[in-house]
């Protein structure tokens, strides 16, 4: 693990916001309690309109706060990766033992 990751890895675990630029980032419960509808575009800010990458559907997150009005969620995947996601995405986690859902 490189250095930036680790550093926000260790932020996320502290519930720190480590965002450049100017979002605004608050809440978050700290518990995986959303999973992803559908195939999602991460993007390291809200509203950006290049995906750094699609997480699948299914995925299971844990939201780290708002932006954007609360559009966006920051969202952090089991696997330890950070970025946002539109609010519409995501909905409640249901049981671990379902079918379909994805521990990434």
């Amino acid at each position: 693990m490189n250095r930036t990751a680790a550093v926000a890895a260790l932020a996320a675990l502290l519930g720190l916001s480590l965002l450049s630029g100017c979002a605004s980032v608050s809440g978050g419960d700290g518990a995986f309690t959303g999973i992803l509808k559908d195939d999602t575009p991460l993007t390291s800010g809200p509203g950006e309109n290049v995906p750094d990458k699609y997480l699948p559907a299914g995925t299971r997150i844990r939201i780290v706060g708002t932006a954007g009005g609360g559009d966006f969620l920051k969202i952090q995947t089991v696997s330890g990766e950070t970025g946002f996601v539109p609010r519409a995405s995501v909905t409640d986690a249901p049981d671990e033992s379902q079918p379909g859902i994805q521990n990434q």
